[in-house]
């Protein structure tokens, strides 16, 4: 059985060529990333072959960041969405008939009524991690490196 929609000839070349570019311009950003870290950070604004191999990089983040902070952080922050996402679902399980008694054709064991209360605790953690985010966002690279 053909599909009436499955690309054939050029058209099928011309559809892997765009994935592949695509795909190729996603990981160009991640390589360049890799690559930086791996020489001295004079070299992180201009590409150069011939730049030396280092760990430098990666022995100033280690000292510079307090990663036990970091770790000790990330874990209660996900300990406690994970906890606010299971008491979500519970209580969706809970109310599931009175739920169902007060919404028309939709049983309360619906996936997406399960998972509404989960998807709202999400997006308040997304929504109080924005701060931070937007704080950073706010400061300048090129000034950073300077002062290191």
């Amino acid at each position: 059985m053909t599909h009436v929609y499955a690309p054939r000839g050029a058209g099928h070349a011309l559809e892997t060529a765009g994935a592949w570019l695509l795909g190729f311009l996603w990981l160009l950003p991640l390589l360049y990333a890799v690559w930086t870290a791996f020489h001295p950070a004079e070299f992180s604004t201009r590409f150069a072959l011939t730049a030396p191999l280092t760990l430098e990089n990666f022995e100033k983040a280690w000292i510079a960041a307090p990663f036990a902070r970091y770790f000790v952080n990330t874990m209660a922050l996900v300990a406690m969405v994970l906890a606010g996402s299971l008491a979500g679902l519970a209580l969706g399980l809970i109310a599931e008939r009175w739920i169902a008694s007060l919404l028309f054709n939709v049983k309360g064991t619906d996936l997406i009524i399960l998972l509404a209360p989960a998807l709202a605790l999400m997006a308040a953690a997304l929504l109080a991690a924005l701060p931070p985010v937007a704080r950073a966002i706010r400061i300048d690279p090129a000034q950073t490196l300077r002062s290191e």
